[in-house]
């Protein structure tokens, strides 16, 4: 059961959202990159779990803070004796160990991500030690990405390979799961001490004048016409209703803007078709509440 789902980060989301709006710097597009191959990595592996017995409990995306040190992990898989961490890489290509330092076969060197693992299971007991957490962590470094492969190393490395998932799951397929009342302790503790909010920011500063405004759609991103009273992706011809796409946008200014009232007038500009204002206004009443009255008014 997964506790706690995974999500696309509001990193994520916001960086998906900004790069059909704006010209995003090369740093900010090739990190886009990065974390849509990541995610994709990750959602693979949910979907290995998700052959696991109703009782397994699996928490996802997971942000911490000890001793002021921030920590992010992937997965955790609870049992009744041990807590399984999961750092999940979507790596692509031939790399290679050398004295414990990782390289392409280009002799690119990378960071060792058994080093980040290392870190998390440290910075994860110590969480368990300051609140009395008597499970034992033990760490694997998985990779999901079937063109993977890594020369010279030591076959005692806490590494899943991809041929390996499967096999390495199906353990537990069909073993009777029992939780002990310190297992059920541990999975509700991790869930309240989780951030929400990563402190973080980890894409480009922008205004609103900056970005393009147009409905995207929900297929390609490409931005939406409306001929009539349907909502066409040029692009692709995708159809969606006016109603749906509004709200949508709307959302969308909420990710971006999250400090600016959400009126009539912003998301009939933010729209940037030609609809009157007042089914603009219309649509906001169906989805939010209404506060104020005349220019002051917004939704919330």
């Amino acid at each position: 059961m997964f506790l706690k789902p995974r999500f696309p980060s509001r990193e994520l989301l916001c960086l998906r959202s900004l790069a059909p709006r704006m010209e995003l710097p090369l740093k900010y597009r090739q990190q886009l990159m990065n974390i849509e191959k990541g995610l994709e990595g990750e959602i693979y592996f949910d979907s290995q779990l998700q052959a696991l017995p109703d009782e397994s409990v699996i928490l996802c995306d997971l942000l911490f803070e000890i001793n002021n040190t921030h920590f992010q992990i992937d997965t955790l898989l609870l049992s009744h004796d041990v807590v399984h961490l999961f750092e999940v890489k979507n790596y692509e290509g031939d790399f290679m160990i050398e004295n414990e330092v990782w390289y392409t076969t280009t002799g690119y060197e990378i960071k060792n991500p058994l080093l980040q693992l290392q870190r998390n299971q440290s910075l994860l007991r110590q969480l368990f030690q300051k609140y009395r957490i008597s499970l034992p962590v033990k760490a694997s470094l998985v990779f999901t990405n079937p063109d993977f492969y890594v020369y010279q190393a030591s076959y005692d490395l806490p590494i899943i390979f991809p041929h390996q998932i499967e096999p390495f799951v199906s353990q537990w397929k069909h073993d009777p799961v029992q939780f002990s009342h310190e297992s059920h302790r541990a999975a509700e503790k991790l869930q309240a001490l989780h951030i929400e909010m990563s402190p973080f920011r980890q894409f480009p500063a922008f205004t609103r004048r900056q970005l393009q405004n147009g409905i995207r759609c929900r297929a390609c991103s490409a931005f939406l016409k409306l001929p009539q009273r349907t909502l066409i992706c040029p692009a692709c011809g995708r159809a969606e209703s006016l109603e749906k796409g509004v709200i949508r946008n709307a959302e969308e200014w909420k990710l971006l803007f999250p400090e600016e009232p959400l009126t009539t007038r912003g998301v009939h500009e933010w729209c940037g078709l030609d609809i009157d204002k007042k089914r603009i206004k219309r649509i906001l009443s169906k989805k939010y509440s209404r506060f104020g009255n005349g220019r002051r008014s917004h939704f919330q």
